[in-house]
């Protein structure tokens, strides 16, 4: 049932989406999750999810609110994944769709370097040193490091930076667009960058140690 109609791009059927969600049992209306609660969208391909969602999202335009409701054997059937759900129980979720993209064609972080630097080179794993600016889509300045204050960036901690400073060189510095659906920290981060907003961050490379790469296994 569709609450309200959005404005946006289409979803696909095996699609990314990142969605404000709100789950209840249909018998009774206790709730067993909900993103809308905790203040923050989650985001996952509908590959990952239950048949229920697999089959209610797709035509959803992002923006759009739809109410989802989900008998038993679409949902986890005998097989919950939390206590709070009974065996066998029909479930219904709130979803509301906040951005979405086909996996075939992702978005990528967008490199552009303004000055080349000296010396060895970043490996795409490395702990890298800089100054910075970050800022969102309408220029509004979220972070500033300068001076002698430096920032250490750790692999991992965003997923737009998993391989921004592969090739830099220390004093070389590079522009790095990062698109809304990769700007997503590590949740052990504390951070005062805003997530899930295409962010821009400007950066003068001042140091870096490149991390030892893993041997495949045979």
């Amino acid at each position: 049932e569709d609450l309200k109609i959005g404005d946006g791009v289409d979803v696909g059927e095996g699609w990314t989406v990142t969605a404000f969600y709100h789950g209840t049992l249909k018998s009774d209306g206790k709730v067993f999750d909900s993103a809308f609660e905790r203040g923050q969208p989650a985001t996952f391909p509908l590959t990952n999810v239950i048949p229920g969602w697999q089959k209610g999202v797709p035509g959803m335009k992002v923006g759009g609110i739809r109410r989802l409701t989900i008998p038993a054997a679409l949902a986890y059937a005998d097989h919950p994944p939390s206590p709070a759900i009974p065996a066998g129980a029909d479930l219904v979720f709130i979803v509301q769709v906040v951005d979405t993209f086909d996996p075939a064609h992702p978005p990528v972080t967008k490199i552009e370097d303004i000055k080349a630097g000296e010396g060895e080179a970043c490996a795409a794993q490395c702990v890298a040193v800089t100054r910075h600016v970050a800022k969102t889509a309408d220029g509004k300045v979220v972070e500033e490091v300068g001076g002698n204050n430096l920032y250490i960036w750790f692999p991992g901690e965003n997923q737009g930076m998993l391989t921004a400073f592969e090739g830099m060189k220390i004093g070389g510095k590079r522009k790095i667009t990062i698109p809304k659906q990769l700007n997503l920290n590590s949740p052990a981060l504390e951070t005062i960058r805003p997530q899930n907003v295409e962010l821009t961050i400007e950066l003068e490379l001042v140091s870096f140690r490149n991390l030892p790469q893993q041997q495949p296994r045979h």
